[in-house]
């Protein structure tokens, strides 16, 4: 387990970024860093520079809608652990997440912080051991 995490949180609204916020603040057990930028381009710069341990990505961004856009920024980080984090309640789009990478698929407003939390962990677990199984470089 990580004493401290690194997210970078990919969402254009200023509300639900607030609210993710909080409800890690709300988790003591957990020490992290959040970066929060807007963009799918303002993300792929950061990536180009950063890695974080876990990236929270909405579907719905400025500059692309749906898997079809972040499956491309997924792909090209694919030593990055990503958590699609949306509005969108729809199993079908969860489950073709997950086919395209990422880690796990959560609906805003059905998670609490401790539920956020588990994710970021669990994620960060999971993709640490396929990374090392792939011999990607971390």
């Amino acid at each position: 387990k990580r004493d401290h995490v690194n997210i970078l949180l990919v969402e254009d609204n200023p509300g639900d970024a607030r609210s993710g916020q909080e409800m890690l603040n709300d988790v003591h057990t957990l020490k992290y860093t959040l970066t929060n930028v807007t963009t799918l381009a303002q993300a792929r710069d950061f990536l180009s520079h950063n890695v974080p341990d876990v990236v929270l990505l909405d579907l719905a961004l400025p500059d692309g809608k749906g898997l079809k856009c972040t499956s491309r920024l997924m792909e090209s980080f694919p030593a990055v652990p990503f958590v699609i984090l949306t509005g969108l309640d729809n199993e079908m789009v969860g489950l073709e997440s997950v086919r395209a990478g990422a880690q796990d698929y959560l609906v805003k407003g059905q998670i609490d912080g401790k539920s956020l939390a588990r994710v970021i962990s669990y994620s960060t677990e999971r993709k640490s051991c396929w990374t090392k199984s792939q011999g990607v470089p971390i």
